[in-house]
């Protein structure tokens, strides 16, 4: 199956905001790459968000690559 999207900003000038790239999977589960600047304070947090994000989508496997620079939680839903 194997489909890739992407969606936002990244780079050195990018505030409150992020980028993520989702690449849909047959097997493997859920996996999480999280680049962060508030990742000591917020990390857990955004990817429980993502966890329930894709839930909700009922998206099984995929590969989900977050660059956040401070997005609040509906930015990042």
């Amino acid at each position: 199956m194997d489909k890739k999207g992407y969606a936002g900003n990244r780079g050195s000038d990018v505030r409150s905001d992020c980028y993520v790239e989702l690449q849909l999977k047959d097997t493997g589960g859920i996996e999480i790459d999280l680049k962060s600047k508030v990742g000591a304070l917020y990390g857990d947090s955004i990817i429980s968000l993502s966890r329930k994000i894709l839930q909700f989508f009922e998206i099984g496997h995929a590969h989900i690559r977050i660059e956040d620079a401070g997005a609040l939680e509906f930015v990042l839903a």
